[in-house]
């Protein structure tokens, strides 16, 4: 089974990335857009099933406060001259990167999961296959930002621009946007009062999700 953990986003957040989708449905690109919008905090991989109960009895004893999780610009992997993802980013918290760390830090010792990279909280919006006009894809991009007038590139996270050390110890910003990649959106937030277990599965040649366990924050 594929599994991983992630904090769901509540409807109103959903709507509003939903109308970010609109703006990019054209016959320029081809588009695989997400159909649910969510914040991994840990990809585990392949599970054996019969390890789903240890799992669940590990992150079942986290225990932390509800916190505020706000959208803070919009992104792509590996950049947006390039872009293969198009993300929304996440404001940095302490909270946020303390659940993550108590996540990794909950699940048995003994068994092995997906190598995870450096935790970079963000929500897919989608995936770009392949662009066939540039420039009109460009102008999609830019057609959401005028549904933002206060929109101004800047730098949102200097987190994100730093440098990380790959295995052969060289620096490596294949999965990092550059700073003037994002751009600012008005504030939007919610209350993160639960984590997800999850499992994803291909159905119909597209991703579908099912909840396996929900585990409240204080």
């Amino acid at each position: 089974m594929r599994l991983f953990i992630a904090i769901q986003c509540p409807e109103e957040i959903e709507s509003i990335l939903r109308n970010c989708q609109k703006d990019l449905e054209n016959d320029y690109a081809e588009i695989r857009f997400a159909d649910s919008f969510h914040i991994t905090l840990k990809f585990l991989g392949e599970v054996d099933e019969k390890n789903i109960p240890l799992i669940k009895e590990a992150l079942s004893k986290i225990r932390q406060k509800k916190f505020r999780v706000s959208l803070c610009g919009l992104g792509a992997f590996p950049n947006m001259s390039h872009p293969n993802v198009l993300w929304t980013g996440i404001t940095p918290s302490e909270e946020l990167d303390s659940l993550q760390r108590n996540v990794n830090s909950c699940l048995p010792a003994k068994m092995t999961f997906a190598k995870n990279e450096d935790f970079h909280p963000h929500i897919t919006l989608c995936r770009i296959k392949t662009v066939y006009d540039k420039e009109k894809f460009e102008s999609s991009i830019n057609k959401i930002k005028s549904h933002f007038p206060l929109a101004a590139y800047s730098s949102i996270n200097h987190q994100r621009n730093t440098q990380v050390e790959n295995e052969n110890g060289k620096s490596d910003r294949d999965r990092r946007a550059s700073l003037s990649d994002f751009f600012d959106i008005p504030e939007s937030s919610f209350e993160a009062d639960r984590f997800i277990l999850y499992q994803s599965f291909l159905e119909k040649n597209k991703t579908a999700y099912m909840m396996l366990e929900e585990f409240m924050l204080e």
